[in-house]
């Protein structure tokens, strides 16, 4: 009888940690998962992190290049303007030279 009870007791025992195994063992399956996704995010956050860094180089090119661009646009106002000025020189030296010669045209008309 005893033998019975104990061996009973040892089945109900046996059992229990056959339970307590088969939960802990989905306890380590799931947290395997975990792991792997978190391997997964850490991954992809470091390709994130990469691209992110590359954009960051790419946009501080291309704010290089504006402001080279802007520079560049100045200083082609600036020989713009001058070219004007040169121009608008050329033609009041133009229009004075053809007024003298209009005025000496009509003194000698008037002389003559």
């Amino acid at each position: 009888q005893v033998l019975s009870q104990q061996l009973t007791q040892h089945e109900q025992e046996n059992s229990a940690m056959k339970d307590e195994n088969k939960r802990l063992s989905e306890q380590l399956k799931a947290l395997q998962s975990m792991q792997q996704t978190h391997e997964t995010l850490l991954t992809e956050n470091q390709r994130f992190q990469q691209l992110l860094s590359s954009s960051k180089v790419k946009e501080n090119q291309l704010q290089h290049a504006l402001e080279e661009t802007h520079l560049r646009l100045s200083e082609l106002e600036c020989k713009y303007q001058a070219l004007l000025q040169e121009h608008e020189h050329e033609r009041l030296q133009r229009q004075q030279f053809e007024n003298m010669a209009n005025d000496m045209l009509s003194y000698e008309r008037e002389m003559s």
